[in-house]
């Protein structure tokens, strides 16, 4: 679990966190801590120790109701979206020292007057975020805003990339082994800050169900069930019952497959997704119960890479694969935890364990691979006996 305590004796103390960015290919890391809290210590350890760009992480609409304007486009989906650099228009001399950069910062974030209080430009790099954090896009300015709302304070976070003095983002083991211990600073994850909030916050609602025949399944149960922070809908097929003919709950099968929308529409050199749909149905076809997850992706943009990815023979969303593993269990566990299962048979091609899946009120009781069916059927009518 995130060390929600710590992070905030850390903030109360005026000191910044580390955020690791262990989601991306090449883990970078980070100084953040909430702007309202900025002083000339602890931006002189941004500016001393970063080295980088002192920037604030704010969400878009706030950014827009602040009169922020864009800097330019972002050039890709990682791409940081800075608006104009600012300044407070009172109370700073030449705005570069750390006096000065804290209280452009503390302005920022506790301003109700933009137009008196700021201008453009400065030496603060104001980010957009995008609303929903790192539920919606994962990338550091998202998790920085993130640990200041979880540890209620303002929604404008501080935050420099750690370089070292040849001006290269530290490594991980260099900020792990050394960096954090030596300044006696906390360190966080993304993947940390995402998990968190997938256990802590109830962010999905069943919106509507409806009998639907199939071919491969034959009737089904199919739930609609909505993301409320992204509004992404997700589809769940209910074979059978929940319950047995005693009124209990036996352990269900439970097949979760993440859309890849070109695959599972149309055959492709691939076919991976198309093929993983199709075993789920001739499974629920042959089982007196189960349940199959279309865990949906709502993103802008997603079907362009995805295109990109395919076109280059690579695994769609391969440069993803721990944000998209965290996302497709995090919350398809929240989906089954809805409604109402408690036991699963897992029915799956990786080979990861689902480490902290209890947290989500659910126990794996058998795992197996979609090719198993016999060995599916044969567990399924043991738990029931049982």
């Amino acid at each position: 679990m995130l060390p929600l305590e710590e992070i905030k004796g850390a903030f109360a103390a005026r000191r910044p966190v580390i955020l690791l960015d262990d989601i991306a290919s090449e883990v970078n890391a980070y100084l953040v801590f909430p702007a309202e809290l900025a002083t000339q210590a602890n931006i002189a350890i941004l500016a001393d120790q970063a080295l980088g760009l002192v920037c604030a992480a704010i969400e878009s609409s706030h950014a827009d109701q602040l009169g922020l304007s864009r800097m330019g486009e972002a050039r890709s989906i990682k791409s940081l979206d800075f608006t104009l650099s600012i300044e407070a228009r009172h109370g700073v001399s030449t705005g570069i020292s750390a006096a000065d950069r804290a209280h452009t910062l503390k302005t920022l974030a506790l301003t109700s007057r933009p137009e008196l209080d700021l201008v453009m430009p400065g030496h603060i790099f104001p980010v957009r975020t995008k609303k929903g954090g790192v539920l919606v896009k994962n990338t550091p300015p998202e998790a920085c805003l993130d640990l200041c709302l979880l540890t209620d304070h303002a929604p404008v976070a501080a935050f420099a990339i750690l370089l070292d003095r040849k001006g290269e983002p530290l490594t991980k083991t260099d900020v792990i082994n050394n960096y954090a211990a030596n300044h006696q600073l906390k360190t966080v994850t993304i993947s940390g800050i995402i998990r968190h909030r997938l256990l802590s916050e109830p962010i999905v609602e069943e919106v509507g169900r409806s009998l639907l025949p199939t071919l491969r399944a034959g009737d089904v149960t199919a739930i609609v069930i909505r993301s409320n922070n992204d509004g992404a809908e997700h589809l769940a097929l209910l074979k059978g019952t929940l319950l047995d003919e005693s009124g209990g709950m036996p352990p269900i099968p439970v097949r979760v497959h993440t859309e890849k929308r070109i695959e599972d529409l149309l055959y492709g050199m691939n076919n991976g997704g198309r093929k993983s749909i199709e075993q789920a149905l001739d499974l629920l076809r042959n089982l007196e119960r189960g349940i199959f997850l279309y865990i949906r992706h709502p993103r802008r943009g997603y079907l362009k890479r995805q295109a990109e990815d395919i076109a280059l023979a690579q695994e769609p969303g391969s440069g993803n694969n721990l944000m998209s593993s965290i996302r497709e269990y995090g919350i398809g566990a929240q989906i089954l935890h809805l409604l109402g299962i408690r036991r699963v048979i897992l029915i799956t091609s990786s080979g990861k364990q689902l480490a902290g899946i209890e947290n989500f009120g659910l126990e794996i009781v058998r795992t197996f691979t979609p090719d198993q069916t016999t060995e599916i059927c044969n567990a399924c009518q043991q738990t029931t006996r049982s």
